[in-house]
């Protein structure tokens, strides 16, 4: 793998593997459902595992997210069920194994790329430079607000 790539796949990753570690973290059923704000806790895995494909997913190609609409992902409508923690983990693996293909068809010269299926989930033009950093950040910001709910519980963190 190209080692500029092979950075972003690092790091992906290891906030990959935070992520299922919060999954782990929940301390109760009742937790998992509650809402914090205006989402519940399990909605959060739901909404940045499935918008992996929205970054990583070639344009065309079928969505592995066969849970809810794009506006329950997207935070737009309430969701008619939560998913299961086995759900979430089934759901991980899928968006790791996609992300994964991904990361095996950049280089640092296909970087400033436009990313055709990015831009058309996202609605403007993402370059696959922006759709790796996106996949970043995205995790990251999500696993700070998931952080934030153990925190309220009185649990540790995870990050």
């Amino acid at each position: 793998m190209d080692p500029v790539i092979d950075v972003f796949k690092q790091e992906f990753d290891r906030f990959h593997g935070i992520l299922l570690q919060q999954v782990d973290a929940c301390p109760s059923e009742e937790a998992w459902l509650e809402k914090t704000g205006k989402f519940a806790y399990w909605w959060h895995f739901m909404h940045v595992l499935s918008v992996v494909e929205y970054y990583a997913l070639p344009l065309g190609a079928p969505s592995r997210q066969k849970y809810f609409s794009r506006d329950v992902v997207m935070f737009k409508a309430e969701p008619d069920r939560a998913l299961t923690r086995d759900e979430v983990r089934s759901l991980a693996a899928a968006m790791q194994e996609l992300a994964h293909a991904y990361f095996a068809t950049q280089t640092e010269k296909t970087l400033m790329a436009k990313n055709e299926g990015a831009s058309a989930a996202l609605g403007k033009e993402f370059t696959n430079l922006n759709a790796l950093i996106g996949l970043v950040r995205h995790y990251n910001y999500h696993i700070g607000c998931i952080d934030s709910i153990l925190r309220a519980k009185g649990k540790p963190g995870i990050y």
